[in-house]
């Protein structure tokens, strides 16, 4: 399982930045997250070569600026 970002996709301009922030409750505090592009929304699976947030944290931000031109998906996906 996992969660959505609102809106699930970006489509960008090339060399557009987008800068995903995510913190939890403390009552989720055990939680952590990461950004992770998708084939489209309704995808789970990372694409291979696709951009990602790197480890999962609790709180945080990450940043990617696009090279190509077109419309990005992404989700989060959850670690205890």
């Amino acid at each position: 399982t996992g969660f959505a970002w609102s809106p699930q996709y970006a489509t960008v301009q090339r060399g557009a930045v987008v800068t995903w922030q995510w913190g939890s409750s403390s009552l989720l505090s055990s939680l952590n997250y990461k950004v992770q592009q998708v084939a489209n929304a309704y995808a789970t699976d990372p694409l291979p070569n696709g951009f990602d947030s790197g480890v999962a944290m609790p709180t945080g931000s990450f940043s990617f600026q696009f090279t190509t031109l077109g419309t990005y998906y992404y989700w989060s996906t959850i670690v205890d």
